[in-house]
């Protein structure tokens, strides 16, 4: 065996080791202060990316007291919203990724909504989302669902 080979695979071993401690690091959690997931935790958080645009978020599920936003958040100008679930899945596989479970409307879009899933809206009683003039929307990986149960 010669020593670049031991030494390539002692680097590769520490890569493998330490790259999902690494990536998982640059997802987000969304949380507010009472340490919940909720709407205004990420109204706030898309607020705060003015300058970047690009969030990734790590798996999270709001509902019940997270929702607390019912006429939906307003995307006036562009957001590209990602849904990390490379770290999380792989300690534990019952993630399905960034769930929004709520009453009312989940987003108003007068610019432009990018989201790369997986994103799963459900139990929107007004339309999840309500695209306004020259408003658009991009999913990838992410689905809507009718009054929480069917697939539109």
């Amino acid at each position: 065996m010669t020593m670049n080979f031991v030494r390539t695979s002692l680097i590769t071993i520490l890569i493998h080791l330490t790259w999902p401690m690494c990536y998982g690091q640059w997802c987000e959690p969304l949380q507010n202060t009472e340490g919940i997931p909720s709407q205004s935790a990420l109204l706030a958080r898309i607020l705060s990316s003015v300058h970047t645009s690009s969030i990734s978020f790590c798996p999270f599920v709001i509902e019940g007291d997270g929702c607390d936003i019912a006429q939906g958040i307003h995307i006036q100008g562009n957001a590209f919203l990602h849904c990390d679930i490379f770290f999380v899945s792989v300690l534990d596989p019952s993630y399905a990724g960034c769930t929004v479970n709520c009453p009312g409307r989940h987003f108003n879009i007068s610019g432009t909504l990018s989201l790369d899933g997986p994103w799963t809206f459900m139990g929107a009683t007004h339309g999840s989302t309500f695209l306004e003039t020259y408003g658009n929307l991009v999913g990838y990986r992410t689905s809507w669902y009718k009054y929480g149960y069917s697939p539109l």
